[in-house]
């Protein structure tokens, strides 16, 4: 996924405004995975800030056994919730390939 085209690319792309008037059912699906690609792209920033700031933490713990650990649980966590956003995905995929068959391609690219 390209960052920079998931955070410029305009969630509704149909409708007054815009250059196709008319909406379809495509158009919601390609809404849906406009949403998803920007709550990935924005959980992502916000995790890495939350790593710098963990960082920091230590950095300034000054040898304080409690900060040194409180940092590294904060570390710990935002490594654990990165992988949950990065294995969603796979599992949702998994699953629906399993429930029909195999035939299924990849979950968030619908023919349209």
């Amino acid at each position: 996924m390209n960052i920079a085209y998931a955070a410029l690319t305009p969630l509704v792309q149909c409708g007054p405004g815009t250059a196709k008037l008319e909406c379809t059912i495509c158009d919601l699906f390609q809404l849906a995975q406009n949403i998803y690609n920007f709550v990935i792209v924005f959980a992502f920033v916000l995790a890495l800030g939350a790593l710098v700031w963990a960082g920091f933490k230590i950095m300034t713990s000054a040898g304080d056994p409690a900060k040194y650990k409180d940092a590294v649980g904060k570390i710990r966590t935002i490594l654990i919730g990165i992988a949950i956003l990065l294995l969603a995905g796979f599992v949702v995929d998994l699953v629906l390939k399993v429930l029909v068959g195999g035939s299924l391609g990849p979950w968030n690219k619908l023919p349209c």
